[in-house]
C-alpha cells in the first residue's frame, strides 16, 4: 500500500503514467470470473484503506461520471490476462501473469486524452486502426460507449457482455 501511496503522491509532479501490480498467482488469474474477482477484491482492499474515501467504492459506479478514486486522484484501471487469447487488446503476453495496471486521469489529460478533447473521435479512430492492423478485434463501443467500469475487465469475446467486476463473489 505504501508504493501506491508514493505514487500518488508523485505522479502528477512527476508525470508518472502507470502503477502496476503484477499478478503470479494462477488461481486468481486463469479464468475470466476468478481474475474479475481478484479485480474487486484488489480495489474495494484500496478502497477500505482510503482514508479520503467519503462513499462506497459501487456508489454510482455504472454512471458516466464515476471514476475509480484513490486518495484523491482518479484512475482509469485496464486489466490483462493470460486467459485472454494472444489476438485480444487485454492478452497479458505471459502466461503466468495478469496485471492490474492503476492510470491517473491527469496522465490522459496531460496528453489532451479525454472526453472534451476536440480531438477524441480521431484517436478513437486511430487507436481503432492501429489495433486492428496489428490483428486485434477492437470494440469502440465497450471502450466509448460504457461506463469506465465497464472497461476495466474486457470479455473473452470483444464483443461480447461487458463484465460487471464489482459483483462477483
Amino acid at each position: 500500500m505504501s508504493d501506491l501511496n508514493v505514487f500518488v503522491e508523485d505522479s502528477a509532479s512527476q508525470a508518472l503514467d502507470l502503477f502496476v501490480i503484477e499478478i503470479r498467482d494462477r488461481t486468481l488469474t486463469s479464468t475470466l470470473p476468478a481474475f474479475a474477482k481478484t479485480l474487486r477484491d484488489v480495489l474495494f482492499a484500496f478502497a477500505e484503506r482510503d482514508p479520503l474515501r467519503s462513499q462506497l467504492l459501487t456508489e454510482g459506479i455504472e454512471s458516466p461520471e464515476w471514476n475509480f478514486d484513490y486518495r484523491g486522484v482518479d484512475f482509469f484501471v485496464p486489466t490483462f490476462a493470460p486467459f485472454y487469447p494472444p489476438e485480444h487488446t487485454r492478452y497479458s503476453q505471459d502466461e503466468l501473469s495478469a496485471f492490474i495496471v492503476l492510470q491517473p486521469d491527469h496522465s490522459f489529460s496531460r496528453r489532451g486524452i479525454n472526453s472534451q478533447s476536440p480531438h477524441r473521435e480521431r484517436l478513437t479512430s486511430q487507436t481503432r486502426d492501429l489495433f486492428e492492423s496489428m490483428g486485434y478485434q477492437y470494440n469502440v463501443n465497450l471502450i466509448t460507449g460504457t461506463p469506465k467500469a465497464l472497461r476495466y475487465v474486457h470479455p473473452v469475446d470483444p464483443f461480447g457482455t461487458p463484465i460487471r467486476w464489482w459483483e462477483t463473489q
